[in-house]
């Protein structure tokens, strides 16, 4: 995934435009640390849900209600 901009307050240089998979898995090999496969790119209220599911599968909704207010929910078809 590319990084269109920095939200949040997040900085770090050279990132902005470039694609953050590559980035992180060539940080993480200079580092020696593990090989990840990375097989998505999520943000915080995805990541919110998802984290209350894996304690508690019957979460259905992610909430960050902060500067902004942002929710996911979960949709079967």
């Amino acid at each position: 995934g590319i990084l269109v901009n920095w939200t949040k307050g997040f900085k770090a240089s050279d990132v902005e435009g470039e694609d953050v998979v590559a980035l992180l898995k060539e940080a993480m090999r200079r580092n020696g640390e593990i090989d990840l496969d990375i097989v998505a790119i999520l943000n915080d209220t995805v990541g919110t849900m998802m984290a209350c599911a894996y304690e508690n599968p019957n979460c259905e909704i992610g909430l960050i209600a902060g500067m902004n207010l942002l929710a996911s929910f979960l949709l079967l078809f």
